[in-house]
């Protein structure tokens, strides 16, 4: 298929000097409408490079890593199952170039990642025959705690649609929630206050939204109405 084709254009331009460490990378996402995109434009549809320094491993309310951070925000997504793929190979500070489909104007879908010191070469693959599989969903909701986090907005997160569904803080600490939860546009250097549910670990803090404000004296409920 054309797509898959122009994949492994780019994957192979990725592996030059590399070595490779998944399998054969995925078909491209449909086209999706993408925020700040030129009317018309889909930015999903055509592979593109991103090149920089790893600012931050980026972890799920359950502590998977399912995403980096480069130093001028732009952020690459992989499946939480790749969460110790990605430990194994990146660290804050890594130079990395990758591919993958744009989600939006400072998010994409990677497809595949070099880490620029080693050559090793991560793709992204589904899950492999043999591998753990996660936890029932009652057990992974127990491991996690109740937290609480607030600071200045340094990125907004977004899922394949190019909708927000989360924002990286200043301190690094990662608030998720359901894009229908907000009541108002969330803007980088905004503040943010928001508890709930997720993990503590040696990456950092991230949670799943219950409440959200704009101070931890004025949260409420996710997707309750504005304060008079």
């Amino acid at each position: 298929m054309k797509h898959h084709h122009r994949t492994s254009l780019l994957v192979l331009a990725l592996l030059a000097g590399g070595q490779a460490m998944a399998d054969t990378p995925p078909a491209p996402p449909p086209p999706v409408a993408v925020p700040g995109a030129a009317p018309g434009a889909n930015l999903s549809t055509e592979e593109v490079t991103v090149e920089g320094a790893v600012r931050q491993l980026l972890i799920n309310p359950y502590g998977e890593i399912d995403g980096l951070m480069l130093n001028d925000r732009q952020i690459i997504k992989f499946p939480p199952h790749m969460s110790a793929t990605l430990a194994q190979n990146f660290s804050v500070g890594t130079p990395v170039k990758a591919v993958g489909f744009r989600e939006s104007e400072t998010a994409l879908r990677g497809s595949a990642i070099v880490n620029q010191q080693t050559g090793n070469i991560i793709v992204e693959r589904p899950p492999q025959p043999g591998q753990a599989a996660p936890l029932p969903p009652h057990l992974r909701t127990a491991q996690l705690q109740n937290l609480q986090v607030e600071g200045k907005v340094q990125a907004v997160l977004s899922g394949p649609a190019g909708d927000t569904n989360g924002v990286v803080l200043e301190d690094g600490s990662i608030v998720r929630f359901a894009p229908m939860a907000l009541n108002q546009p969330v803007a980088i250097g905004s503040y943010l206050a928001a508890s709930g549910v997720g993990t503590r670990n040696s990456y950092g803090v991230a949670i799943e939204a219950l409440r959200m404000g704009d101070s931890a004296q004025s949260l409420q409920a996710v997707g309750a109405p504005p304060r008079p």
